[in-house]
């Protein structure tokens, strides 16, 4: 038993000088069903990581009735900040000089009240400390 060399198929493979030696060279059975089992660990980490990508890559797309339900939305935003300011131009006057905080007109009411339509068509009443001078335009 002293002359026999226990070692790895690998080794036997890269040393010639081995089995040229003469002595019995044994391969552990052990080494091989582990090769095997690391192939196969290789091979199934691979397929979950390829699979956690595919799962990430769907998550983060937008579905389509989201898309058109944003659109809607900005649309109909639109059009009531349009037609609000529409009909503030025709009842009310508007405040010559003066602009909103975000630079838009100032409209006063009847009960002379100074308003600004913001994005959504919403009228926003203003204090006199919120108003301020639209500045100058010169030719």
């Amino acid at each position: 038993m002293k002359d026999v060399l226990l070692l790895r198929k690998w080794d036997c493979l890269q040393n010639n000088s081995l089995k040229q030696s003469g002595l019995p060279v044994v391969v552990k059975a052990k080494d091989i069903t582990m090769k095997k089992r690391n192939i196969i660990g290789g091979f199934a980490l691979a397929l979950l990581v390829t699979l956690s990508i595919d799962a990430n890559a769907q998550e983060k797309k937008e579905s389509v009735g989201k898309k058109i339900d944003k659109t809607a939305t900005k649309v109909g935003n639109k059009t009531a900040e349009v037609a609000v300011k529409g009909s503030s131009k025709v009842v009310d006057q508007t405040y010559k000089g003066k602009m909103a905080p975000d630079g838009t007109n100032v409209y006063i009411d009847g009960k002379n009240r100074k308003y600004y339509i913001n994005k959504k068509g919403g009228k926003v009443y203003l204090k006199a400390a919120q108003i301020k001078d639209r500045p100058v335009v010169k030719p």
